[in-house]
C-alpha cells in the first residue's frame, strides 16, 4: 500500500451482534470488542428470546458502557433475520458483524475500516471487507491457526460466489452502500453471510484481509459447526464429496436465494451476470448427479474470469 489512509472518526462504526443462550462467552466477546483500538460507536445487540443469563450479563456490562444498544426479541426470529433485525438498527456508516462466542484481535476494526477506506471513492461502490480467523475450542484452546491456509481461498472461479460463500459473517465490515443493497432480507434467504457476499460480488468489492482478525470459537452450539476434525485427510473427503451427490436437494438452497436476488435486482444486472444467474437457476431442474457434476467441472473448475472482484488487502 502506498500511502497510510486517512480514518475517519470511530463513531461512524457500528458493531451488529446477536445472541442466543449464549451466556458461556458473551462476556469475554463483548470486552474484546470494547476493548479496541478503534472503539465503535455503537454496539447493537439483538437477542433472539434466549432462556439463559445472555440478556442478564449484556445489560451488567451495558451500565458502564453507553455504546451498547440492547434489544430483545418477544419471538424468535433465526439466526438469518436476527441479524437483519441488527443491522437494520445500526446507524454507523461502516458495520462489523459479530457472534456472541468469539474473541476479537484488538486492531480488528482499525484494520477492517483501513481496508475499506483504502477502495472507497466517490461513487459510492458496494465494499465488503473480510478476514482470515484462527480457530478454537469452547475452551479456548487453539486448534487451527489459519482458515485461508487451509480452506485456500481464492482458488476457485469468481462465479463460484453465485452458488458457494467462501466468506464468514463473523469476520465482516461493510459500508452503508452495501447495506442499503441488501436490507431487506428475502424470505428465501439462504444464510445472511452468503446473501452479503453475493450483493458484494455482483455490485461492488469484496477486500480479502490475510490476517487472522478473530478467535473463532468451535463448539456443538455453533450455528455453522466445523467438523470434530478440522482438518479431514483426502480419505475422508474424496467419499464424503461423492457422497454429497445423493444428497436431497443438492445446493437447491443456493439456488433458491440466487433466484430471489436476480428478482430483486434483475433492472440494474449487467448483461454477462444474468446469463451466469440463468444458467444456474436452471440447474434447480436437474437431477442431483448432473447438478453435481455441473457445479464441480463448469463452475467450480474453469478459469476465472477477467473482472476480478476480490481484492488483497496487507496490512503494514
Amino acid at each position: 500500500m502506498s500511502e497510510s489512509p486517512v480514518f475517519v472518526d470511530h463513531n461512524q462504526i457500528s458493531v451488529a451482534l446477536t445472541t442466543y443462550n449464549g451466556q458461556d462467552h458473551i462476556k469475554e466477546q463483548l470486552y474484546s470488542i470494547l476493548n479496541q483500538t478503534l472503539t465503535p460507536y455503537e454496539i447493537v445487540i439483538c437477542d433472539d428470546n434466549s432462556t439463559d443469563d445472555t440478556v442478564i450479563i449484556i445489560e451488567n456490562i451495558a451500565k458502564s458502557y453507553n455504546q451498547i444498544k440492547l434489544f430483545v426479541n418477544k419471538q424468535n426470529l433465526g439466526i438469518n433475520f436476527n441479524f437483519q433485525k441488527a443491522i437494520s438498527l445500526c446507524n454507523g456508516e461502516y458495520i462489523a458483524l459479530s457472534d456472541q462466542d468469539d474473541i476479537w484481535a484488538p486492531e480488528k476494526l482499525m484494520i477492517q475500516l483501513a481496508s475499506i477506506l483504502e477502495f472507497e471513492d466517490i461513487n459510492g461502490r458496494a465494499l465488503l471487507s473480510a478476514h482470515d480467523f484462527s480457530v478454537i475450542s469452547s475452551e479456548g484452546k487453539l486448534q487451527l491457526n489459519s482458515i485461508y491456509k487451509h480452506r485456500i481461498l481464492g482458488i476457485k472461479p469468481n462465479n463460484t460466489l453465485l452458488f458457494a460463500n467462501n466468506y464468514w459473517g463473523c469476520t465482516m465490515m461493510f459500508n452503508k452502500a452495501l447495506k442499503k443493497l441488501i436490507l431487506p432480507f428475502p424470505s428465501e434467504i439462504h444464510t445472511h453471510d452468503h446473501w452479503i457476499t453475493l450483493n458484494a460480488f455482483c455490485f461492488g468489492q469484496i477486500i480479502q484481509i490475510e490476517e487472522t482478525l478473530i478467535k473463532y470459537r468451535r463448539h456443538g452450539k455453533n450455528y455453522s459447526p466445523f467438523e470434530n476434525n478440522p482438518l479431514p485427510s483426502l480419505l475422508v473427503r474424496i467419499p464424503k464429496y461423492f457422497i454429497g451427490t445423493f444428497k436431497k436437494d443438492y445446493y437447491q438452497s443456493e439456488i433458491i436465494q440466487l433466484k430471489a436476488f436476480y428478482s430483486k435486482h434483475e433492472k440494474t444486472i449487467n448483461f454477462k451476470l444474468k446469463k451466469d444467474i440463468k444458467s444456474i437457476v436452471n440447474l434447480s431442474n436437474k437431477i442431483n448427479l448432473w447438478r453435481k457434476i455441473t457445479f464441480t467441472i463448469i463452475y467450480r473448475l474453469k478459469k476465472n474470469r477477467k473482472r476480478v472482484l476480490q481484492t488483497i488487502y496487507h496490512h503494514d
